[in-house]
């Protein structure tokens, strides 16, 4: 029914203020998720038992083109900006350079898990000049939508980035997860038919197999409910009216990058 795509991009700034009171500023735009957050995210998305595997952003290092390390500084949920209108985190932290170098990468850690490690534009530093990293992360969704007896007006994923970001800004709801675990069938408010989604680890499958609506009305949306988080995913659909007799299946595969 749906291939949904996640996408993480970084937007960074990075600040040097020299000792002589020179400020230098670059910016640099990528997507540098590694592949142990991007494991992470699947891991938590198709557990097969709900768990909570995203780990919280908690601190981040500097080091220059030959991996000297330059500086760092630590973070909690309250240095992040949510912006939930357009799915961002952002945060502005400084550190003090304590070895002379070319600034080359950022990484950042939830814990000791790197999540980032993002090339930033190359600068010399000087120990004991200021380095202020501003940087931001938007997470967007692409959807690809099939259907048999149905029309799909819109997709709303913007409650699946929300709990993400959250996650990684150290904000998570109280035992939320990402791990996907029902498709609600609507007719307004009032539910057709509550079907618990399998989760297929390996293939990144989340899908329900063929089910009789339990009840009769005019079908206009599945709801896709994440553990303790409800309406992750909204399809809008063209109103048909089924009864008990009819059935509905659903089926999604989900890729992270």
């Amino acid at each position: 029914m749906d291939k949904i795509g996640i996408k993480l991009k970084e937007l960074i700034e990075l600040r040097i203020i020299r000792s002589s009171g020179e400020v230098e500023t670059y910016v640099f735009e990528g997507s540098s998720p590694t592949s142990t957050l991007i494991n992470d995210i699947y891991s938590e998305l198709f557990a097969s038992t709900p768990s909570a595997v995203v780990g919280a952003l908690s601190s981040y290092e500097i080091y220059d083109a030959t991996n000297v390390f330059i500086c760092s500084n630590t973070l909690s949920s309250t240095d992040f900006t949510v912006d939930t209108v357009n799915s961002k985190i952002s945060f502005s932290k400084t550190c003090t350079a304590q070895n002379p170098g070319t600034v080359a990468t950022a990484n950042i850690y939830a814990g000791t898990k790197q999540y980032f490690s993002t090339p930033v534009p190359s600068t010399s530093v000087n120990a004991g000049d200021t380095v202020v990293l501003n940087w931001s992360l938007t997470v967007s969704t692409s959807h690809s939508t099939s259907t048999t007896g149905l029309s799909v007006s819109s997709v709303d994923s913007s409650g699946l980035r929300t709990l993400l970001l959250q996650i990684l800004a150290g904000q998570r709801p109280t035992n939320a997860t990402l791990t996907l675990i029902t498709a609600k069938w609507m007719a307004g408010t009032t539910t057709l038919l509550s079907a618990s989604l399998s989760r297929d680890a390996t293939n990144h499958v989340v899908s329900h197999g063929s089910l009789n609506f339990t009840a009769s009305g005019n079908l206009d949306s599945v709801i896709i409910d994440a553990n303790n988080y409800s309406g992750v995913i909204k399809y809008s659909l063209v109103a048909v009216s089924v009864v008990t007799t009819d059935y509905a299946q659903y089926s999604a595969t989900i890729t992270v990058s």
